[in-house]
């Protein structure tokens, strides 16, 4: 859980001890058996197997456990239940069920019955429930924090499993009749009420309706997180609740890396000393649970029906495991702001033919693609013609991009799993030449998640686990509190400079936030703004008084004679002129740098001197920064060694550069958004490139224009 290899000694020696001992208690078996879960060693199938015959065997009769057959209360009222040791018992089943191990569905089935009628009517619950344990006086009835998000997070395992229990029809893909496909869930109407109690009763400095003091306050942390968790709650009520809750965390944890005793106890009793492992480890699993890498926002789309509920919410703990990588999801309003959705790389919606995206909530998704997220959709197979509606929707969203159905070597159909080409889902993507932004699902992937159908659907999951990785070209979230990319506040540039890109036959006009990227970078370091002016597309002069040319793309750029000819009387006149490969594409640096070639000679293209001052950073006054060695992305290290230097070669006329060529992206990773398979430079060293070939190209028109300098 916290990714620690099971290879280290410390592990290595509390696992031994795990196995010798002998708990008899619900709680300790449970742990035990999260444990076990956890393993990847089949080693552990058999003992898994025995924890879970053991769980099975003391549940109740009325679905819910007690403390174990030799506990002191079980030995004095042996139909005890109560929802602490219910709660823990469930979890434990969950986990060793998606680990491989068989839990009869009978189990699920007397549980539902447990926590449904045990819940309160005023939607939460207490620690032993009404009249399902004969004999015994509630003591401890009414709804407090720890015991009514228990309930809840029960209720989500619950509805899970009821998903899984949902067989499609034999003789059509389950997508096709959605007014059948997902009855609403029994337990929708509780948790709503859960949900509200806990709402209205938030607090993560103490237990909420809790009157026996604080001593369990952390064990409240760790069931509320585990409930928002899987809930996909973003926030509870109007509170944040994840910050709140780490924020009270980590103020309490001391200086030895423990916690205290929420009310203040001596540290040095032994009590407090027994128990502050217990209190620790708590602690930690609140804060691990609830801080899961954020992979999906899944949007509430407005006028649609829900039919896969936990669909998001299946996948993602699927991914978990799959990945070796803690994630979640959450469920996002259409109110969500522009910098919410950026929280999480991929945004993921339902749509059918009632589906209505206002013109903000449009203009929020095209922000958030500009941005670097991804869009799956989901489109109603009941309405055949939707997908290509769906199409000409994100067109006109994003006319910069284009459209196709994705073809067979296409990275979500084989970057992890290799998906076969029956089993591959239908999808329209929309990107530009290199990338897509937007996958249009035609097939049934919401259906097959919903019900966790990780055998029977298999390539459901897979498409998933290979788009997660596409999405973030490999990067994954590691938590819950983003830091998302914010624009610096520095000064306000005192001078303006500009570039114009070259309009040619190619993608020309890709990654568009490249520009307003190395823009930040130069008002940062050197209060110098840069806007990019209107592209010049070579049907006529380019106006002397443009500084610098950029031409980018990853289709060949195919310029006609008499655009070259342009060009190049642009470039003798004294202008200069930067090319990359956006994303290292071999095909447009190869036809480019031919271009090159042809306008200027076989021998022009030289490489450019390591100790040049574009590359030293040793012009106008040591303005610029030292990038004689960069460093490249993961792409670049992964198909060759990577070089130590940018790799530049150059073209000179009288003596001057008057072109910088590179054969990896500049363009793309300036940009900053994640790129699956871009051959480039880093971010900061692309950046830092792509800064002082601005500024240079500045100075140098600058001091040309005016002979004195």
């Amino acid at each position: 859980m916290a990714g620690e290899s099971t290879d280290q000694p410390p592990v290595q020696a509390a696992l031994a001890a795990l196995d010798r001992a002998q708990p008899q208690t619900v709680y300790a078996r449970a742990l035990r058996t999260m444990v076990y879960a956890r393993l990847p060693s089949p080693q552990y199938a058999a003992r898994l197997a025995a924890e879970v015959a053991w769980l099975v065997q003391q549940q109740g009769a009325n679905g819910g456990w007690g403390y174990g057959p030799t506990h002191p209360i079980t030995l004095q009222n042996r139909t005890w239940t109560d929802n602490s040791n219910s709660q823990l018992a469930l979890v434990a089943l969950r986990d060793a069920s998606e680990a491989g191990a068989a839990v009869p569905q009978v189990v699920w089935q007397k549980a539902r019955f447990y926590w449904r009628r045990g819940q309160n009517a005023d939607g939460g619950w207490g620690y032993d429930p009404p009249g399902l344990s004969p004999g015994t006086v509630r003591i401890r009835p009414n709804s407090y924090g720890a015991m009514s998000a228990a309930g809840a997070a029960s209720l989500f395992i619950l509805a899970d499993k009821s998903a899984e229990a949902q067989v499609p029809p034999a003789s059509r893909p389950l997508a096709t009749e959605p007014a059948t496909r997902t009855a609403a869930s029994p337990e929708q109407s509780d948790l709503e009420k859960a949900g509200k109690w806990l709402a209205d009763n938030y607090s993560v400095q103490k237990m909420p309706k809790w009157v026996w003091g604080e001593s369990w306050l952390y064990y409240y942390h760790y069931c509320l997180a585990r409930t928002a968790d899987t809930g996909g709650w973003r926030t509870i009520g109007e509170h944040d609740w994840y910050a709140e809750m780490a924020g009270t965390l980590l103020a309490r944890q001391l200086k030895d890396g423990s916690w205290p005793d929420p009310e203040g106890g001596a540290a040095d009793n032994a009590d407090d000393r027994k128990d502050a492992p217990i209190r620790t480890s708590l602690a930690l699993m609140a804060l691990l649970e609830g801080g899961k890498g954020l992979l999906i926002h899944k949007l509430e789309v407005p006028e649609t029906h829900d039919v896969d509920p936990r669909d998001a919410a299946v996948v993602t703990r699927w991914l978990s495991s799959a990945l070796k990588r803690p994630l979640t999801w959450q469920r996002l309003p259409p109110s969500a702001a522009k910098q919410q959705l950026c929280e999480a790389p991929i945004l993921y919606l339902h749509a059918d033919a009632k589906m209505v995206l206002t013109e903000g909530l449009s203009g929020t998704i095209r922000d958030f693609v500009l941005q670097g997220g991804t869009v799956l959709v989901q489109s109603d197979a009941a309405d055949p013609d939707l997908g290509d509606r769906l199409q000409g929707y994100f067109l006109k969203l994003l006319p910069e991009y284009r459209a196709a159905r994705l073809s067979g070597d296409h990275p979500v159909y084989d970057l992890r799993y290799k998906i076969p080409p029956a089993g591959r889902p239908e999808c329209i993507g929309v990107g530009d030449y290199f990338r897509t932004r937007v996958f249009i699902v035609t097939s049934d992937l919401s259906g097959a998640w919903h019900r966790g159908a990780h055998e029977t659907g298999a390539h459901a999951f897979h498409f998933a686990a290979n788009l997660a990785l596409y999405a973030t070209d490999t990067a994954l979230p590691t938590g819950r509190l983003p830091s998302t990319r914010r624009p610096r506040k520095g000064a306000e540039p005192r001078r303006w400079l500009a570039l114009a890109r070259v309009k040619h036959a190619g993608d020309w006009d890709t990654c568009p936030l490249a520009t307003p990227r190395l823009g930040e970078v130069l008002a940062a370091a050197v209060s110098v703004g840069l806007r990019e002016t209107d592209p010049q597309d070579l049907s006529k002069d380019v106006p002397p008084d443009v500084p610098l040319l950029w031409m980018t793309g990853s289709v060949p750029p195919n310029l006609g004679q008499a655009e070259r000819q342009r060009l190049r009387s642009y470039l003798t006149s004294g202008g200069m002129l930067f090319v990359d490969s956006a994303a290292g594409r071999k095909e447009f640096a190869d036809a480019a740098a031919a271009t090159l070639r042809e306008m200027f000679g076989p021998d022009s293209l030289r490489p450019l001197d390591a100790n040049a001052p574009l590359l030293t950073g040793a012009f106008g006054g040591g303005i610029g920064s030292d990038v004689r060695k960069v460093a490249y992305n993961r792409a670049v290290a992964a198909d060759q060694p990577a070089p130590e230097g940018p790799e530049l070669s150059c073209v000179q006329i009288n003596g001057r550069i008057a072109v910088i060529f590179s054969p990896y992206g500049v363009t793309c990773p300036a940009e900053g958004n994640p790129t699956y398979g871009c051959l480039g430079l880093s971010v900061n060293d692309a950046r830092r490139l792509g800064a002082n070939v601005v500024l240079y190209a500045a100075l140098r028109r600058s001091a040309a224009d005016d002979p004195k300098r």
